[in-house]
């Protein structure tokens, strides 16, 4: 309850108080596998962007499924999370969700790219931002007919649709994307 208020509190003071960053990163908590709860996917880049500079927030999504700690140096997503899970009942698209929260708690949200782990929240993010660029962190598995990655021989329809980019740990990974696809 203590991180949903945190959350609440955040977003409630971004109608009021803009804050403008270069990357969003965003995952769900279970990757929270570090020391102090720390996403070990991530802190690579975040340690780029704090040695060069590069102005980000970090959104940590709850997954109380799981019994990894929270990541006390992340920004606690769960009030949008719910509001999201609420409007999906009334069958509200992702991308319409997006729309109708940029007008309201994320309208003075301002960010460049967005980077998530399992392409959670990509829909949402395309409705607050569809001129930001968006990257997916490939973070395990992967072969030929991953459908997150790879159908029926192309890209997957969310990554065309949302013209997500490919984050890959080394031309293994880039070869195994490559050859999968033969749309050119």
């Amino acid at each position: 309850m203590r991180k949903f208020l945190e959350s609440f509190y955040y977003f409630l003071r971004l109608i009021f108080h803009s804050i403008k960053v270069d990357i969003i990163f965003y995952y769900p908590q279970h990757f929270n596998r570090g020391e102090g709860a720390k996403n070990l996917l991530f802190q690579p880049f975040l340690n780029v962007c704090q040695n060069h500079k590069i102005s980000y927030l970090v959104l940590e999504e709850p997954d109380y499924r799981c019994n990894n700690d929270r990541n006390n140096d992340a920004v606690p997503f769960d009030f949008v999370f719910y509001t999201i899970l609420l409007l999906r009942k009334f069958k509200f698209s992702d991308i319409y969700i997006g729309r109708i929260l940029k007008k309201t708690f994320l309208r003075r949200l301002t960010f460049n790219n967005y980077i998530v782990l399992s392409q959670s929240m990509l829909e949402f993010f395309t409705g607050v931002n569809s001129q930001a660029s968006f990257f997916d962190l490939q973070h395990g598995i992967l072969h030929a007919k991953k459908k997150d990655y790879i159908k029926d021989n192309k890209p997957s329809n969310r990554i065309l649709d949302n013209n997500l980019q490919i984050l890959v740990s080394g031309y293994g990974y880039y070869n195994i994307l490559l050859e999968a696809d033969k749309s050119g």
